[in-house]
């Protein structure tokens, strides 16, 4: 898949070191709260309220949250769960 084809499905791979995707806001607010992302900032101070920025400490879910978001703009559903198994806290929405 390209970049450009990337984009489209929902996810920017990699922005300084981080996975960006995007997902509901709902799961968004959901990920920030329990500190296990960010809001991505693109730069320009405005905070994406759809866009999550997930840090190398949660490495073990980039491909989960990458397939989830994916999903949600391909069909517009299906949240999937992340179980990491090593020192970082995995997640389950």
């Amino acid at each position: 898949m390209t970049k450009k084809g990337v984009k489209q499905a929902g996810v920017d791979p990699l922005v300084k070191g981080k996975l960006v995707v995007k997902l509901p806001h709902e799961r968004v607010d959901g990920l920030v709260a329990s500190g296990q992302a960010e809001y991505f900032n693109p730069g320009h101070g405005r905070l994406m309220k759809e866009w999550v920025a997930v840090g190398a400490e949660a490495k073990a879910c980039w491909i989960t949250l990458a397939k989830e978001a994916s999903i949600l703009g391909r069909e517009g559903g299906g949240l999937l769960s992340c179980s990491a198994s090593s020192s970082w806290r995995g997640w389950a929405m």
